[in-house]
């Protein structure tokens, strides 16, 4: 056997597995979601899915705003729904805009349209106080670094993420953090 192929081998493997080794203690969900908070979010200009008018982030400049990352096929999204709709009937009236945000996950063009004509279905049935905006090319979603769903913003008058939740949100939290934004 060749030690020298076998030692150079081992000086490259050996750091990749010790650093895939540390990985996996670490929580996917707490990947660190703190790098976009404190920073401008984001500017879009997207169609609601529920009346295909044009929405722009730009239009609710000066105006707390809670944007739900969220998609059909998404058990909590659908968990979290009756608790955001809560929240935007009781803030809407205090100036605060609730956005979602459609996050696809097939890639193929027909597969994407059957998720949006899912979407709209659920919509038409279920009650909705805000409207939902289709990311068809999913670059908002990677504007704000999504990396599944549910993922819910919440963005001050200025446009600046004050908190990120990964995963369903808590309502009282999200509640307190509006009331703090009034």
């Amino acid at each position: 056997m060749n030690w020298k192929v076998m030692l150079t081998g081992l000086a490259f493997v050996c750091p990749i597995v010790y650093f895939m080794a540390v990985s996996f203690g670490n929580d996917p969900r707490a990947l660190d979601g703190d790098v976009l908070l404190d920073k401008p979010a984001s500017a879009f200009t997207l169609n609601s899915i529920e009346e295909g008018y044009k929405i722009s982030f730009n239009d609710y400049k000066g105006s707390p705003m809670v944007i739900n990352f969220w998609a059909i096929w998404c058990q909590p999204c659908l968990a979290e729904h009756p608790d955001l709709l809560e929240l935007a009937e009781r803030y809407k009236p205090k100036g605060v805009v609730f956005l979602g945000m459609l996050y696809y996950e097939a890639q193929e063009e027909d597969e994407k349209r059957e998720e949006l004509r899912k979407t709209k279905a659920f919509l038409k049935t279920m009650k909705y106080a805000y409207p939902t905006l289709d990311d068809w090319t999913q670059s908002t979603v990677l504007n704000y670094g999504v990396t599944g769903v549910p993922e819910t913003f919440v963005i001050d008058k200025e446009g600046v993420i004050v908190k990120k939740f990964v995963g369903p949100i808590d309502k009282y939290e999200l509640s307190s953090i509006l009331d703090g934004l009034l």
